[in-house]
């Protein structure tokens, strides 16, 4: 399965990326809707970087550890899932330089669920949350840096 989302953003994709290096942006990008608790934040967004957190379907928990495998630095990271509910998530976080005052925002995920292909009938219903998430992620993302482009113009 395949999410692709990208929106554009009204700032330099130098400091979309910012956004995302700041100690809460995770936390800020977690849907208020989920139940996920950050157990180990990102300490950055180098290649090596882990974390873990906690979330809740209904009332069964299962911890996720991921492990960012590239970065370049203003430009992209990308985190795998080494543990949790998917048998295969790779996330490609992309900021693309549109002109001085524009960048767009692109998310590019590859996740596959897991007893495929028993799995297939839960597909929507998994397909609808994930792509929810990252339209709240990105919704958060934007109002960020339109509060960043309005203290510019000021």
């Amino acid at each position: 399965m395949r999410l692709f989302r990208r929106t554009l953003m009204p700032v330099s994709a130098a400091e979309v990326y910012a956004f995302h290096e700041r100690p809460d942006a995770l936390t800020r990008l977690i849907p208020p809707w989920e139940r996920v608790r950050v157990l180990v934040p990102p300490a950055s967004l180098a290649k090596g970087t882990r974390v873990v957190v906690r979330q809740w379907l209904g009332p069964i928990p299962f911890t996720i550890e991921s492990v960012h495998i590239a970065c370049l630095a203003g430009v992209s990271f990308v985190d795998e899932m080494e543990r949790g509910p998917f048998a295969h998530w790779v996330h490609e976080h992309r900021f693309e330089q549109v002109n001085a005052g524009a960048s767009w925002l692109v998310d590019d995920v590859d996740y596959a669920l897991p007893l495929e292909p028993l799995s297939a009938i839960a597909e929507g219903l998994v397909q609808r949350r994930v792509e929810k998430m990252f339209a709240y992620r990105h919704a958060v993302t934007l109002a960020a840096m339109k509060e960043v482009a309005a203290l510019r113009s000021q």
